[in-house]
């Protein structure tokens, strides 16, 4: 069973921790707020995505973060990033 990422944050950041991870073998979930972001990261990588903000229960469920080994927090918003960690 492979190991399950999730990432908030979808920008410089999130994407390349993204395509760093994919290429391991890793399943990587990316949530972020910015359906355009979302759209060109998936063109470029193999990767799920969830829009929303990632303080939401209901976006993190989406995330399946329940099953995830590691979860990333990366956003621009600092509180959003601790928000979300805990």
């Amino acid at each position: 069973m492979g190991m399950n990422i999730v990432i908030a944050g979808a920008g410089d950041m999130g994407y390349h921790l993204a395509e760093q991870l994919s290429y391991d073998n890793k399943d990587i979930t990316l949530i972020d707020t910015d359906r355009e972001v979302l759209d060109y990261v998936s063109s470029k990588l193999d990767v799920l995505t969830v829009q929303g903000d990632a303080t939401s229960f209901e976006i993190l469920k989406r995330a399946n973060v329940n099953r995830a080994s590691m979860v990333l927090c990366v956003t621009t918003s600092e509180k959003t990033n601790i928000v979300t960690a805990v």
